[in-house]
């Protein structure tokens, strides 16, 4: 998902996302069902490869994951990594 502001006014939107989703209890034929999602979320000025903005969005989920799951977690820009 593209989602246009700061980092700020996105990182707001996708805890919003990721606070409804997880909030919410899904029905399957069996049983109520629990989900939670965790977002890794990068951003430029528009200078970055998509390659590279997607490569940083990548690693910024999988250290969601890695730290608990359930969250959102703001890659540094590709622009500024090292």
């Amino acid at each position: 998902m593209v989602a246009p502001g700061t980092g700020d006014e996105c990182g707001h939107l996708y805890e919003r996302l990721r606070a409804a989703i997880s909030s919410t209890t899904f029905t399957s034929r069996v049983k109520p069902v629990s989900v939670t999602v965790s977002i890794g979320v990068a951003s430029c000025d528009g200078t970055t490869c998509l390659d590279d903005l997607l490569a940083a969005a990548d690693d910024a989920l999988y250290r969601a994951k890695r730290s608990g799951r359930d969250r959102v977690v703001h890659s540094d820009s590709p622009d500024r990594r090292e």
